[in-house]
């Protein structure tokens, strides 16, 4: 490597032992170049490459054009020449044939090595695993919130890309996709290997409200090598162990470590972000993925567009063929949390009230004796009412947290046999409509 104050810098690696051999010359450099080759090579031999190339370098500042005639010997880049009246050796950078004439970019070449007897480097432990990259493995992940700043509404989708591999993984390129769904254009590099596995149990329904110390789920991480780790409840309910399990966002408090990659989480905060509604649709197989900004690359929403199909595709060392991952609809960033808390009020006069709580994207502090931030343009839901037998539904739009069923109403409800109502809330955002609150009212 090159560097800026006029340094060459080589690396190697020789058994379990790492080394850099340097070469200086005084004064300013203009570039950083890096150069990766194979070779057997002592420490000794590392640091007279680096000295020699320095000193090349510094030659080939001085350039020339010659121009000769097109039946002369033809001249290829690399060939070494000598010029007329000028000492030592140049280099063909380049040629053109033009106007009958061949048009030569040449630069000094430097023609003597220097050995070097002075002492080197002895190196130090390469903290490397030595292992395969294997297959890369890529997670499309969608938050409701970007990493980095969770209490805030966002006002654009948060998708990002995680992948590992084995042990050996480092990093892949991230492309996007033509628009026949092919991998196209690098768009991103994801690095380091994220922690990542699969769910090997389904988890079971739970509050939302309390901390879930009944249920608990087995997590088979993508190698041996990665590890999860106990959080106390100060950590915990700072925000530690987040992860997404399936659709579902959590935190885990405990982690149990049962051999070869498994671990059994326990302790859990449950249906976090507005993921309440997501707590039934677990599987067996789903992807388990440790929130961790360092470990997340954000993709660009130029990219994909919210609530369309998104196709990314991953390339690593260890990959023949691009790695495909797909998300069906990405935007639940965009998406206000549905309303929570109904209350129904039965007024004198016949009619009945229906109340509920607003929740925000915004809302994630809990703020003392401050209303919530609404973080939509306007305040708006939507209400279905209607008999938990079908029938048709009229939705009702209401820029207040309630809404009044006219006593007619009702019974026209009752002269039809209807004994409960089937109601579904749902807050309307500015770039979406959230998930409903359903509930029941007998009448």
């Amino acid at each position: 490597m090159i560097a800026d104050d006029g340094s060459v810098t080589i690396g190697q690696t020789i058994a379990d032992v790492s080394d850099m051999q340097n070469a200086f010359r005084s004064g300013l450099g203009r570039a950083i170049i890096n150069r990766d080759f194979p070779a057997a090579i002592s420490t000794i031999q590392a640091k007279s490459i680096a000295h020699n190339m320095l000193f090349s370098i510094y030659q080939e500042r001085t350039t020339a054009r010659l121009e000769v005639m097109q039946a002369s010997q033809n001249l290829q880049p690399g060939a070494l020449v000598r010029i007329a009246d000028s000492a030592g050796l140049w280099r063909v950078r380049s040629s053109e044939i033009k106007n009958g004439v061949i048009a030569l970019q040449l630069v000094k070449a430097i023609h003597t090595t220097t050995d070097i007897s002075e002492d080197t480097d002895q190196g130090r432990a390469v903290s490397q695993v030595d292992a395969l990259a294997g297959p890369t493995r890529l997670i499309l992940v969608d938050l409701p919130f970007a990493i980095n700043a969770p209490f805030q509404a966002s006002e654009l989708p948060r998708l990002y890309a995680v992948a590992a591999g084995g042990a050996g993984w480092r990093k892949a390129q991230l492309f996007n996709s033509d628009a026949n769904g092919n991998a196209d254009q690098p768009i991103a590099e994801i690095l380091p290997p994220a922690t990542i596995g699969t769910a090997t149990q389904v988890l079971e329904l739970a509050s939302a409200n309390l901390v879930d110390d009944k249920n608990s789920i087995e997590i088979s991480l993508h190698h041996p090598g990665m590890q999860l780790y106990d959080a106390d409840d100060g950590r915990l309910f700072a925000g530690a162990n987040a992860a997404l399990l399936g659709p579902e966002l959590i935190q885990f408090g405990r982690a149990t470590p049962l051999g070869n990659g498994r671990y059994r989480l326990s302790r859990l905060l449950r249906g976090l972000g507005g993921t309440e509604n997501q707590m039934a649709a677990h599987a067996i197989g789903e992807n388990f993925i440790l929130l961790n900004a360092t470990e997340m690359t954000a993709i660009d929403p130029l990219h994909f567009s919210p609530f369309m199909p998104a196709r990314f595709w991953a390339l690593g060392r260890g990959d023949e063929q691009p790695v495909l991952a797909s998300h069906a609809r990405p935007g639940v960033a965009l998406r206000p949390l549905s309303p929570v808390h109904p209350r129904v009020f039965w007024q004198i006069d016949g009619s009945m009230e229906i109340g509920w709580t607003r929740r925000s994207r915004a809302g994630g502090l809990w703020r003392d004796n401050v209303e919530v931030p609404l973080a939509e343009e306007s305040e708006l839901y939507r209400l279905n009412i209607a008999s938990d037998a079908g029938g048709a539904v009229t939705p009702v739009d209401t820029a207040n947290p309630y809404h009044v069923v006219a006593f007619t109403n009702l019974q026209d409800f009752r002269s039809n046999g209807v004994s409960n109502l089937q109601v579904e809330i749902r807050q309307i955002g500015s770039h979406a409509i959230s998930s409903p609150l359903g509930f029941h009212i007998p009448i």
